[in-house]
Parts: C-alpha cells; structure tokens; sequence
C-alpha cells in the first residue's frame, strides 16, 4: 500500500497540534436568551463557573435599563465573587457569557459578561474578570454602540494573545447624523486585568488599510449623501492609526464639503441635564479644526494613547 499520501498529512498535522500546545484556549461562549421565568443559568469551564440569575423578561417588559440580575463567578480555590453592576443590562435583551485563557502563560482564564443597556442605538457592555495576585479584578471595556461581543476573543494579529475587537464611536453624530457617521475599528488585549488598546500594533495595519480603502472611496464618491464628511473623518482617524494622521488630515479636508454640522464640545463638565453651562461651549467653523481637536481629544492626534471619549447626549461615547 501507497503510504506517500498519509506522510504527506502528518506535518500539517503535527503543526495543527504544536500550535494548539502554544495559542490561548478558543474558550467558551454561551449566549443566555431571555428566560420566560426567573432561573438562574450555570456555566462552567477550565476550574470557573459562572452562575447568572436571570429575572423574568416579563418581569422588565414596561421597565427602563435594569440589571440583568446577579452574576457570580467563582475561580477554582477562591471565594465566589459577585460582579458589581455597574454597567447596565436589560434582561430581555439576553446575555453573553465566555470563559477561556487569553494567553498561553495565563495560570487562570478569564471571564467575560456582555450586555446591552436597552435603547435604540446604544449601548452594547462587557465586565471582564480575572485572577490577578491572588485577588479578582473586574474592569469593563468602553461602552460601544453598533457592535456586540458574540464568541469568546481570538487571536487576530497572530501573537498568541487573545484580542477583543471593538469599536470606538467618538465620530458619531460628529459631522453627520447616525446613517452618516462612521465607527472606528479598535483592538483591545487584557492585561493585569484591564483592557489596554493595542490598536497601532502592526498587525492590525492590514485591517486599517482596507478601513480606509473604504472610507475613502465613501468620502470621494458618496453614494446617497451630498455631504460625506462623516467619512472623510473616519478616514482621517485611519489614517492616524497607520501612523500617517496629516496625510489623513490633508486628504480628508481637500475632499469634504461645506457644511453646517460640525462639532460642539464643552470646556468643563456638562451638567446633570448633559446640558453645557453658558461661556464654555467650545465651537468650530469649519471642518480641518474640528477634526483636529476631536482627533487630539480621543488620541489619534500626538503621543497619547487611543482615549476613551466621554459621551453626551446623542453621542453615547
């Protein structure tokens, strides 16, 4: 018997199982429906379980964002440990849950919980858990509109490290409305339990150059808006990421239009109605210094890192 062909298949094989033996785990992703009565729903993985009591959704049917209920994590020899509710969940919208190592040095896996707290655009949520010198330590990403964390993360620019695919909306309702407005790509990695950007890292560079192959083409040759400065921006925020913000910016102005929907901001906190108080309003009139500020606010502009933008009205980060 030929045995040419099954000799063939043993190296793709032994490569298959080397790198299983040297990646984080594909981890474990439940998604919790909603639930016609008041259960608590278990899952487990890798020495954690996660326990969720999930209220009934006709329980929450007329109410406003409410917890989704209690969520216990135990890691294995430690106490359980409740999850704060800091972010907020609607139970009728349902749940994620996922457990898994994000590297292969990880001692002990980490656990997400994602979220939606209710309302038409935003906002999408996810705590993230894990073991840090002997103590639980629970951080959250910035809250996202227009995508939600569906699968456990994966390894995307190929360094054996989990990363969270994100996205940042500091651009919405910026330089156009909602159908106009253009989200960002962003990349998080855990580390010592808090979520760092890692975006500018080069193995992302091919997911940001189609990102602005399309956003430039959108902001050249607008299809349904007469006004594609919503585009222009995001292409412009692109480019920064690649490491060429002024060729962003000098392209991006050359292509926008005049418009009157340009940025506000506020020099001191908005109030308790998010709501400026009078004199501090800050206000552009025209679209290069606008983009430039809002680039420096949210980290595309100068040393700083990737910035989480802080929300107002109408703009929910």
């Amino acid at each position: 018997m030929d045995t040419a062909p099954q000799l063939a298949l043993s190296l793709p094989v032994a490569l298959l199982m080397l790198a299983s033996a040297t990646t984080a785990s594909a981890g474990t992703w439940k998604d919790m429906g909603t639930t016609a009565r008041p259960r608590t729903i278990h899952l487990y993985e890798d020495g954690v379980s996660v326990a969720v009591a999930m209220p009934s959704k006709w329980d929450l049917a007329d109410s406003g964002p409410t917890s989704a209920g209690k969520v216990t994590v135990k890691f294995a020899g430690m106490r359980p440990f409740t999850l704060p509710n800091g972010l907020p969940r609607v139970a009728r919208d349902g749940l994620g849950v996922g457990i898994g190592k994000l590297r292969p040095s990880d001692a002990r896996p980490t656990v997400f919980i994602a979220g939606y707290t209710d309302g038409a655009h935003c906002c999408h949520t996810v705590q993230m858990a894990s073991v840090v010198r002997g103590r639980v330590v629970v951080d959250s990403l910035p809250l996202a509109d227009g995508i939600a964390m569906t699968e456990f993360p994966k390894d995307i620019d190929g360094d054996r490290v989990a990363d969270i695919r994100w996205m940042d909306g500091s651009l919405l309702y910026e330089f156009d409305g909602y159908a106009g407005s253009w989200h960002v790509p962003r990349f998080y990695n855990v580390r010592h339990g808090h979520p760092v950007d890692v975006s500018r890292k080069p193995g992302f560079a091919r997911i940001y150059r189609n990102f602005t192959d399309k956003a430039l083409r959108s902001c050249r040759h607008p299809q349904d808006n007469p006004i594609p400065n919503g585009a222009c921006a995001a292409y412009a925020y692109g480019m920064a990421i690649l490491g060429k913000p002024e060729q962003g910016i000098r392209t991006a102005v050359a292509l926008a239009k005049p418009s009157d929907w340009l940025p506000e901001d506020c020099s001191v906190e908005y109030d308790k109605n998010d709501n400026c108080p009078k004199g501090k309003e800050i206000t552009f009139g025209s679209f290069e210094p606008s983009l430039r500020y809002l680039m420096r606010k949210n980290g595309y502009l100068g040393r700083g890192r990737l910035g989480t933008p802080r929300g107002r009205a109408g703009n929910p980060l």
